[in-house]
């Protein structure tokens, strides 16, 4: 994939993200996510097939920057302890935080 067709992922994601936040993921229909990400629908259509996969391709996003931090984290040489204190109040704030995260 080329270089625009990954910005156009990216933010269709980012839109998608917000809507998923805010209405819920059975609520969000692959028009909400045009209109928000300003594509036709063949343009998203392009990228995705339905707002499962999409919703997918973010959950797989978040888990892997979490792998990614926890791996950090583990080169650091910190405790099992704080990388789980850390991965905790994170899922805290984002649960406290209903309009930003999903």
């Amino acid at each position: 994939m080329n270089k625009r067709g990954k910005e156009t992922r990216k933010q269709i994601k980012k839109c998608a993200c917000s809507l998923f936040a805010e209405k819920g993921f059975k609520q969000v229909t692959m028009k909400d996510i045009c209109d928000a990400a300003k594509l036709s629908r063949g343009g998203l259509y392009c990228h995705y097939e339905s707002t499962r996969q999409i919703f997918q391709e973010i959950i797989d996003d978040m888990t892997s920057e979490q792998d990614n931090e926890i791996d950090l984290r583990i080169e650091q040489n910190c405790s099992a302890v704080t990388i789980l204190d850390e991965i905790l109040n994170k899922y805290e704030n984002e649960m406290l935080d209903s309009q930003g995260c999903l």
